[in-house]
């Protein structure tokens, strides 16, 4: 059977890397007992497959993972032995059964939603939405990205991947709220967008959270679990 599981990874493991991820993961399924599916050959691989990779630094309350086992089981009883024995850095939210015919975790993902937290005292809500609104009434936003394997850098237009953009003040925080692309035809990362607000009114980061990430559902799009 395959299961796709909703996970976060809270304060305590903003620093983890996606390597040091899998590898709790690797161990949690072990210690549970469950029964991994693993892959055929020589080298043989867990079947166990993540959603677009955390920027370390941040916190998650929607990171996604799709386990295959050799055995049915009952979904509560998966749930519950894999909440004892995951580490206190990683909260299991969710779980449901796929298909074999439901496609993979990291075909489907297309935008992820964030928030940032912002030490800011001295700015107004006003003049924050009024930022916003400059930042999105631009016809591009290039950034510079450095090029895959070199040290050269590329600027990138990144307007087109930025669907909605929200500000508003909590006592002395600017709290921002954004949908980005995050798929493999393209990604924004949230410090760019971030540094875009940032250029305008300054401001300090406290913390970057992913919020959700969605797939598209009969031509709308959806939280992962509701594909």
């Amino acid at each position: 059977m395959i299961c796709r599981v909703k996970f976060g990874e809270n304060a305590a493991g903003k620093f983890l890397s996606h390597l040091d991820m899998l590898r709790a993961w690797q161990r949690a399924i072990s210690r549970s007992g469950l029964p991994l599916s693993y892959s055929n050959g020589f080298n043989k691989h867990p079947k166990l497959a993540f959603s677009a990779a955390l920027s370390v630094g941040l916190t998650s309350v929607a990171e996604y993972a799709d386990i295959e086992f050799d055995e049915e089981l009952a979904l509560d009883n998966i749930f519950a032995r894999l909440k004892k024995n995951l580490p206190p850095a990683l909260e299991i939210y969710d779980i449901k059964e796929l298909s074999k015919n439901d496609a993979a975790i990291m075909s489907i993902v297309e935008r992820a939603a964030y928030q940032a937290i912002l030490q800011a005292a001295d700015i107004s809500e006003q003049t924050a939405q009024e930022a916003v609104k400059s930042i999105l009434s631009q016809e591009t936003l290039e950034v510079s990205r450095r090029k895959k394997n070199s040290r050269e850098t590329k600027m990138i237009d990144i307007r087109p991947w930025i669907y909605t953009l929200e500000a508003v003040k909590d006592d002395d925080y600017i709290v921002l709220d954004f949908i980005v692309q995050n798929s493999n035809d393209g990604n924004v990362k949230p410090q760019e967008v971030i540094d875009l607000f940032i250029a305008i009114l300054g401001g300090a980061v406290l913390n970057i959270e992913r919020r959700e990430m969605y797939a598209q559902k009969n031509g709308q799009f959806v939280a992962v679990m509701e594909v």
